[in-house]
Protein backbone atom coordinates (compact mmCIF):
# COMPACT_ATOMS: atom_id res chain seq x y z
CA UNK A 1 0.00 0.00 0.00
CA UNK A 2 1.71 3.13 -1.12
CA UNK A 3 -0.80 5.92 -1.46
CA UNK A 4 -4.16 7.39 -0.51
CA UNK A 5 -6.79 8.27 -3.04
CA UNK A 6 -6.99 12.10 -2.97
CA UNK A 7 -10.74 11.99 -3.60
CA UNK A 8 -11.70 10.07 -0.45
CA UNK A 9 -8.42 9.26 1.38
CA UNK A 10 -9.03 5.51 1.02
CA UNK A 11 -5.94 3.34 0.72
CA UNK A 12 -5.05 2.28 -2.80
CA UNK A 13 -2.20 0.50 -4.51
CA UNK A 14 -0.48 2.11 -7.48
CA UNK A 15 2.53 -0.21 -7.83
CA UNK A 16 2.10 -2.12 -11.09
CA UNK A 17 4.19 -5.05 -9.87
CA UNK A 18 1.96 -5.65 -6.86
CA UNK A 19 -1.22 -5.31 -8.91
CA UNK A 20 0.08 -7.75 -11.54
CA UNK A 21 1.18 -10.22 -8.85
CA UNK A 22 -2.25 -10.12 -7.18
CA UNK A 23 -3.95 -10.60 -10.55
CA UNK A 24 -1.71 -13.58 -11.35
CA UNK A 25 -2.41 -15.05 -7.90
CA UNK A 26 -6.15 -14.66 -8.42
CA UNK A 27 -5.98 -16.34 -11.83
CA UNK A 28 -3.89 -19.25 -10.48
CA UNK A 29 -5.14 -22.34 -8.66
CA UNK A 30 -3.25 -21.44 -5.47
CA UNK A 31 -5.24 -21.52 -2.26
CA UNK A 32 -5.85 -18.07 -0.80
CA UNK A 33 -7.78 -18.52 2.46
CA UNK A 34 -6.46 -15.21 3.84
CA UNK A 35 -7.72 -13.20 0.86
CA UNK A 36 -11.48 -13.73 0.58
CA UNK A 37 -11.76 -11.14 -2.19
CA UNK A 38 -9.89 -13.53 -4.50
CA UNK A 39 -12.30 -16.33 -3.58
CA UNK A 40 -15.27 -14.06 -4.34
CA UNK A 41 -13.69 -13.06 -7.68
CA UNK A 42 -13.02 -16.71 -8.59
CA UNK A 43 -16.62 -17.65 -7.81
CA UNK A 44 -17.95 -14.71 -9.86
CA UNK A 45 -18.22 -14.32 -13.61
CA UNK A 46 -14.59 -13.15 -14.08
CA UNK A 47 -15.73 -10.71 -16.76
CA UNK A 48 -12.97 -8.29 -15.73
CA UNK A 49 -9.48 -9.03 -14.40
CA UNK A 50 -8.95 -9.13 -10.66
CA UNK A 51 -8.10 -5.69 -9.26
CA UNK A 52 -6.95 -5.46 -5.62
CA UNK A 53 -8.19 -1.88 -5.37
CA UNK A 54 -11.69 -2.75 -6.56
CA UNK A 55 -11.94 -6.11 -4.81
CA UNK A 56 -11.47 -4.65 -1.37
CA UNK A 57 -8.13 -6.12 -0.34
CA UNK A 58 -6.75 -2.63 0.24
CA UNK A 59 -9.84 -1.06 1.77
CA UNK A 60 -9.74 -3.39 4.73
CA UNK A 61 -12.48 -5.81 3.75
CA UNK A 62 -10.32 -8.41 2.04
CA UNK A 63 -7.77 -9.62 4.57
CA UNK A 64 -8.94 -12.13 7.14
CA UNK A 65 -7.19 -12.75 10.45
CA UNK A 66 -8.10 -15.76 12.55
CA UNK A 67 -9.51 -15.13 16.01
CA UNK A 68 -6.65 -17.10 17.58
CA UNK A 69 -4.04 -14.86 15.95
CA UNK A 70 -5.91 -11.70 16.94
CA UNK A 71 -6.34 -12.96 20.50
CA UNK A 72 -2.58 -13.40 20.83
CA UNK A 73 -1.44 -10.43 18.75
CA UNK A 74 -3.29 -7.64 20.56
CA UNK A 75 -1.88 -8.38 24.04
CA UNK A 76 1.60 -8.77 22.57
CA UNK A 77 1.32 -5.42 20.77
CA UNK A 78 0.14 -3.70 23.95
CA UNK A 79 2.90 -5.36 25.96
CA UNK A 80 5.54 -4.33 23.43
CA UNK A 81 4.29 -0.74 23.47
CA UNK A 82 4.44 -0.64 27.29
CA UNK A 83 7.91 -2.22 27.28
CA UNK A 84 9.24 0.22 24.68
CA UNK A 85 7.67 3.17 26.50
CA UNK A 86 9.38 2.04 29.70
CA UNK A 87 12.72 1.78 27.93
CA UNK A 88 12.25 5.18 26.28
CA UNK A 89 11.29 6.89 29.55
CA UNK A 90 14.06 5.25 31.58
CA UNK A 91 17.03 5.38 29.21
CA UNK A 92 15.77 7.54 26.31
CA UNK A 93 17.28 5.02 23.89
CA UNK A 94 17.42 1.29 23.27
CA UNK A 95 20.80 0.03 24.45
CA UNK A 96 22.50 -3.09 23.17
CA UNK A 97 21.34 -5.36 26.00
CA UNK A 98 17.74 -4.26 25.90
CA UNK A 99 17.83 -4.45 22.10
CA UNK A 100 18.96 -8.07 22.28
CA UNK A 101 16.16 -8.81 24.75
CA UNK A 102 13.62 -7.19 22.41
CA UNK A 103 14.91 -9.17 19.42
CA UNK A 104 14.75 -12.37 21.47
CA UNK A 105 11.17 -11.62 22.55
CA UNK A 106 10.21 -10.90 18.95
CA UNK A 107 11.75 -14.17 17.76
CA UNK A 108 9.86 -16.05 20.48
CA UNK A 109 6.61 -14.34 19.49
CA UNK A 110 7.11 -15.24 15.82
CA UNK A 111 7.79 -18.84 16.81
CA UNK A 112 4.58 -18.94 18.85
CA UNK A 113 2.62 -17.27 16.07
CA UNK A 114 3.81 -19.77 13.48
CA UNK A 115 2.76 -22.54 15.83
CA UNK A 116 -0.84 -21.25 15.85
CA UNK A 117 -1.71 -21.94 12.22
Amino acid sequence: VDCHDPENMQLRVTRPGFLQAMQALAESDAETPAIPSITRWREGDRSSPYDANVAGIVSGTGAAVSDDVARRAIPVMVGAAVLLAGIAITWRRVRRGSGLVLVGLYAGYLGALVGIE
